[in-house]
Order: C-alpha cells, then sequence, then structure tokens
C-alpha cells in the first residue's frame, strides 16, 4: 500500500521494477486523490500519510529527496473515526488534519424514494450494457424495494439491478421477480415478541435489529462486526435497549 500511495525507486525492494514507479499522490499533483476506506489504513502507515498530507511533499520507498505536491484529498468511510480514535486504531491528528468538510451520508434505508430511482438508474445502464429494451418496474416492485433495508446501500442495489436485468423476460419487472432475488429475511428469536416492535421509533427498530443479528451469530464480537460496530457499542446499546 506503501509503494502505491507514495511510489518508490527502481530496486528498493524484491520484485520492483528497476525504472521505479510514480505513486498515487504524484499522479494526483495539482488534482484530487480519493482515499476510500480511510479507517482501514493501517497505523504504522497512517503516520507517513499525515506527513506527505503536513509537508505536502511525498519520498518514494528507497529515495533520499522530496517530490512537492498539491492536492486535494477526499476521504470516505463507514465506521466511526472518532470511537476508533477512543480503541486507539485511528491516529487523532491525521482525523483533524483530513476533516476540513465533513458530509454525512445516510444509509439507504433513511432516503425514501431514493431506493426505486437509483434501481431504474442501474436497471437502464445494464439494459443498454446487454442490450434489452426498456425494462420498467411495476407499482408491486417499487413497493417492495421501498421496504426493504438495503443493508449493502449502493452496492447491493447496483447488484440486485443487475440481476433483475439479466433475468427479465420481457419489459416488466413486478413485485414477484424482486423477492426472488433479494434476501430472505432473517429468523428472530422464539421468544421475539413482534408485538412490542409495532411502534417505528429509532429505539424500536435499533432493538429489532440487534436482535436479529444476535439470533444468528455466535459471539458478542461475531454481533458487532456484522452490525459494523464495536463490542463496547454493542454492549452500551443493549443497556440502553434492555436486552440482556
Amino acid at each position: 500500500m506503501e509503494s502505491e500511495l507514495f511510489g518508490y525507486e527502481g530496486g528498493a525492494f524484491t520484485g520492483a521494477s528497476k525504472t521505479g514507479k510514480a505513486g498515487l499522490f504524484e499522479a494526483a499533483h495539482e488534482g484530487t486523490i480519493f482515499l476510500d476506506e480511510v479507517s482501514e489504513i493501517p497505523l504504522t502507515l497512517q503516520s507517513r500519510l499525515l506527513r506527505v498530507i503536513q509537508e505536502r511533499e511525498v519520498r518514494r520507498i528507497g529515495a533520499n529527496r522530496v517530490i512537492p505536491i498539491n492536492v486535494r484529498i477526499i476521504c470516505a468511510t463507514n465506521r466511526d473515526l472518532l470511537e476508533m480514535i477512543g480503541q486507539g486504531r485511528f491516529r487523532e491528528d491525521l482525523y483533524y488534519r483530513l476533516k476540513v468538510l465533513s458530509v454525512q451520508l445516510p444509509p439507504l434505508r433513511k432516503r425514501d424514494g431514493d431506493t426505486a430511482l437509483i434501481m431504474r438508474h442501474y436497471i437502464a445502464y445494464y439494459a443498454q450494457k446487454f442490450g434489452k429494451g426498456n425494462i420498467r418496474l411495476s407499482p408491486e416492485a417499487v413497493e417492495r424495494v421501498a421496504q426493504y433495508d438495503w443493508p449493502g446501500n449502493v452496492r447491493e442495489i447496483r447488484n440486485i439491478s443487475e440481476q433483475l436485468t439479466v433475468l427479465c423476460e420481457d419489459d416488466l419487472i413486478t413485485g414477484a421477480d424482486i423477492a426472488a432475488v433479494l434476501p430472505q429475511p432473517r429468523s428472530l428469536p422464539r421468544d421475539f415478541d413482534l408485538q412490542e416492535h409495532d411502534d417505528p421509533t429509532l429505539s424500536s427498530l435499533q432493538k429489532r435489529r440487534i436482535l436479529e443479528v444476535l439470533a444468528r451469530t455466535s459471539s458478542r464480537k461475531e454481533a458487532a462486526e456484522a452490525l459494523g460496530i464495536s463490542k463496547t457499542t454493542l454492549w452500551r446499546k443493549c443497556k440502553e435497549l434492555g436486552l440482556n
């Protein structure tokens, strides 16, 4: 990863090109570099990244000279970086160096009306790619799409759209077609009272989601990973929601 970001000199390590290679930061000079899943960068590399941002210069692996750079950096993550800082997994100084302008993107389940719009876009894209006609979504299909939580967000809706386009034998996708390709709903614990969750408040939805995940996992660690949170956060949520 270090060689990809910052480049290397010829023969800097085993397998390195004899002519060397420019890194992504050099390639992005006077432009923009996008660091997706920035939370997954190892701590040892975070310090190097901080220096590059701070000094606006990069030094290739094996080099004894620095190269001035001028880049705009855009980062993305689906994790709580402040929580990771508290766990010692993300540098606090790097966080404050990166967070100049922050944009929060809500998950698809909280964006009413967007799911059908995005699905229509991808279906049109794949229909053109696979040489199919103008494929439409029936009202029942739109309703099915709106009812689903889309835990995989845009990547999942893109994959489902591709499946639907490939399998579509005419120009209409029905509710049954949607149901056939969506993941089956996960089972709930036997003693889980659905009547308790008729009120669609945030707390009740969180409680239902946590119970669903706990029912299909074998440990708190596994459940926390499935929910995309830490074990500490899971324990706190369970305590807040009255779950043993």
